[in-house]
């Protein structure tokens, strides 16, 4: 947990709990694990909203919470702070939170499942075509080909953006099976020829 200034890491953290804990995204149930780990009260949120491929914002009282990607938080008063900051290291990814003069994010390690690449090179035995479609940064999704040995990684996506290139590989005759987390891939595995939603227990990145 960084916060910029250093000082309200606490504040911080158990905003973005609160906030979480409402949320089925993979990344969200991981934050949702740490703040039950440290033992976090979280506050009541009184109202909530998901801005599809970019994050959450949220009422909390009277102040207005945003919670998500950089490139989304990265605007108006808190642009200088968060485009200053260095981007996390690869195989990391973060989620920034933003409200009143609180800035900072959260950095969460990206773990692969060790079942992972057998089954990208299972399904590459049987002759079919890996391809990641990740809104993650570009490094993050690199370090992604690099380990599970897919065919293709594209990168920094917005939901839209994966639509467009599964109708595009369906243009191509190509039949296409998706696999998403069932929130900001939503869209995506309406297009695709099977859709497949991973639940509380699934993961996005593979």
């Amino acid at each position: 947990v960084e916060c910029i200034p250093p000082g309200r890491e606490a504040e911080l953290a158990r905003l973005a709990f609160s906030i979480e804990k409402l949320s089925t995204h993979p990344l969200a149930r991981a934050i949702t694990r740490y703040g039950k780990q440290q033992q976090i009260t979280p506050v009541a949120v009184d109202h909530i909203e998901s801005v599809a491929g970019a994050g959450l914002e949220a009422r909390i009282g009277t102040s207005t919470v945003r919670l998500g990607k950089r490139d989304w938080l990265a605007h108006g008063s808190h642009a200088a702070t968060i485009n200053a900051a260095p981007p996390a290291g690869a195989g990391f990814s973060e989620v920034w939170l933003a409200s009143g003069g609180l800035v900072g994010r959260i950095l969460l390690r990206d773990d692969l499942r060790p079942q992972a690449r057998p089954v990208v090179e299972r399904l590459r035995q049987l002759g079919l075509r890996s391809v990641v479609l990740t809104g993650d940064r570009r490094a993050t999704g690199e370090l992604l080909k690099t380990k599970l040995a897919v065919d293709e990684v594209r990168a920094e996506l917005k939901p839209e953006e994966k639509v467009a290139a599964i109708q595009a590989f369906t243009k191509e005759n190509r039949r296409v099976a998706m696999i998403g987390d069932g929130v900001n891939d939503a869209p995506s595995l309406a297009v695709a020829d099977v859709g497949v939603a991973m639940g509380a227990r699934g993961s996005d990145a593979a």
